[in-house]
């Protein structure tokens, strides 16, 4: 092995420690190298690059499943509030974020507020109502026995003579 200055194609001085030098037909230096002594920094360099790929790969997967659990955990919620809403659980959910998820979450929980207002109105207009209903009942009943009372006490005011009291004073008690 020996060292010799040799130029370069750009014409530079390089040192250069080959095995051999031969000159060809054009003159250019051809250089030898021994396999071994070439590949072993290549594969250094091959093991050091597929290292740090293996290291981004591991920070990129761990990153992926910090940012998935960041945003999907507000999607579960409001999952979940739906699936409450439709067994008929009026829950409103937790809003912690001002995206778009976030936007939902406060449609979600306008939307039950609403469904709870609307529902109070339901009952209160059930109420009146049935209120509405017996009241028109108790008048029925209580009109009923005085029509026949006004009815009877109208014929004896004329003074006809052929009425029967006493036929009058049963029908007044049989309506009881």
């Amino acid at each position: 092995m020996f060292s010799n200055k040799i130029l370069n194609f750009d014409n530079q001085e390089v040192v250069v420690k080959a095995d051999r030098i031969q000159l060809n037909e054009e003159h250019y230096i051809i250089i030898e190298k021994d396999a071994q002594i070439i590949a072993k920094p290549i594969n250094f360099m091959i093991t050091l690059v597929l290292g740090w790929m293996l290291v981004a790969i591991g920070i990129a997967f761990i990153m992926s499943l910090v940012v998935s659990g960041y945003m999907i955990k507000p999607i579960v919620k409001l999952v979940d509030g739906m699936k409450n809403l439709a067994v008929g659980k009026f829950n409103n959910i937790e809003v912690e974020s001002n995206d778009e998820i976030g936007f939902l979450a406060k449609s979600f929980n306008q939307t039950v507020s609403e469904i709870k207002d609307l529902q109070k109105k339901l009952v209160d207009n059930e109420r009146m109502a049935t209120i509405g209903q017996m009241s028109s009942m108790v008048g029925h009943e209580i009109r009923n026995p005085l029509s026949a009372i006004y009815m009877a006490s109208t014929l004896l005011a004329g003074g006809d003579p052929k009425l029967d009291v006493k036929k009058f004073a049963q029908m007044i008690n049989m309506k009881q």
